[in-house]
């Protein structure tokens, strides 16, 4: 009989969809079912998305180190993993390109030891009005010439890889060297070898690459349809990990095969517990609306793709339909017409969707 008349009261307060919005029982029904409520609460911390991610390092901190001339490969002095500092040598290559270069520029700089005494002379002879004025200024400009000329060598001297050191020591043909020593650009670690010992590489190919790995970025791909919750400045973090940083850059390309948007974030705490290429979970903090409610996520009831929250109201229940915003393992973010202050089932929810959908209960 108790069930007919539980039965008969739900369809009493059936709405248009089929289902009671009211669930009438007594206390002493709500305890025999071990119902247990929870008090709502509003969300202030915001709630997180997790996404895949790559660890890499930002552009402006990393620097190959490639051959400055065709030559061979004698020594390499470092190797990969090693810490190393801006100006260390970190290789040694000889080249027989390079003692063509030194000749180069001891023979413009003799060049110009002559053309400048002849302008000298020139230009006392032409003030004596011994010689043309027109003849002091042909062997000015030769002098001119010559030393762009020197300027020029000397900067392929520097490409070439001497140290200006070097090259201020070059006087004579006597200390003309074959060999470079090949020096660390910025300070940081060796992420990559590309060369060994004996091997003959043409200007331009890779030694090394050098990397500074504090801060390192993570990219994330986000669904299209949640990159709206994203902004600059949004908080990240690595579970499992002490590493996270914010969000410094959202990319407004799409990934046409997956429909995703790359995320960028700077990971400027715990940088040292990840590795370059390696994949993560990144946990992005999305700042919620001030309408959002924190509940258990056992409060949640489902029926198809509509989620409902059972409120405490004085005779029983009153059934709420509810828009899911997040969800994890312990808590869900719902939007509601509900306060921070009602009191939600949180246990015993078998018990009362059975009431509720007339499947039991007296």
């Amino acid at each position: 009989m108790n069930k007919l008349m539980n039965m008969l009261l739900i369809v009493l307060l059936l709405p248009a969809s089929g289902l009671a919005e009211t669930l009438m029982l007594s206390d002493a029904q709500i305890k025999k079912m071990q119902v247990t409520t929870t008090r709502l609460s509003n969300n202030v911390n915001g709630f997180s998305r997790q996404y895949s991610a790559e660890v890499t390092v930002p552009n402006d901190q990393t620097q190959m180190v490639s051959m400055p001339q065709h030559g061979l490969v004698n020594a390499l002095k470092v190797s990969t993993g090693q810490d190393v500092k801006k100006g260390q040598v970190i290789a040694q290559i000889s080249s027989a390109e390079l003692v063509g270069l030194q000749g180069e520029y001891l023979q413009a700089k003799t060049k110009l030891i002559l053309a400048s005494k002849t302008a000298a002379r020139d230009k006392a002879l032409s003030e004596e009005g011994i010689i043309p004025q027109r003849r002091y200024i042909e062997s000015k400009s030769a002098q001119e010439a010559l030393n762009t000329e020197v300027l020029q060598k000397k900067q392929a001297l520097q490409f070439a890889g001497m140290s200006a050191q070097s090259i201020r020591d070059l006087n004579s043909a006597s200390q003309m060297q074959s060999a470079i020593n090949i020096v660390a650009p910025i300070s940081g670690q060796v992420v990559a070898q590309h060369a060994k010992v004996g091997d003959r590489l043409d200007a331009g190919l890779p030694l090394y690459q050098i990397a500074q790995l504090n801060p390192l970025w993570v990219e994330m791909n986000v669904p299209i349809e949640e990159a709206a919750n994203l902004a600059k400045g949004l908080t990240v973090t690595i579970p499992k990990t002490n590493a996270s940083g914010h969000v410094i850059a959202i990319l407004r390309s799409v990934n046409k095969a997956t429909q995703t948007l790359q995320v960028r974030a700077e990971i400027n705490q715990g940088a040292e517990t990840l590795s370059l290429g390696q994949f993560v979970d990144v946990a992005v903090l999305i700042n919620a609306q001030s309408d959002y409610l924190q509940i258990p996520k056992s409060a949640l009831v489902r029926n198809g793709n509509q989620s409902f929250i059972f409120k405490r109201i004085k005779n029983g229940f009153e059934i709420v339909p509810v828009t899911l915003i997040n969800e994890d393992n312990q808590y869900a973010l719902v939007q509601a017409k509900l306060s921070a202050g009602d009191f939600v089932a949180s246990k015993g929810l078998a018990a009362l969707k059975g009431s509720w959908l007339g499947l039991g209960g007296e």
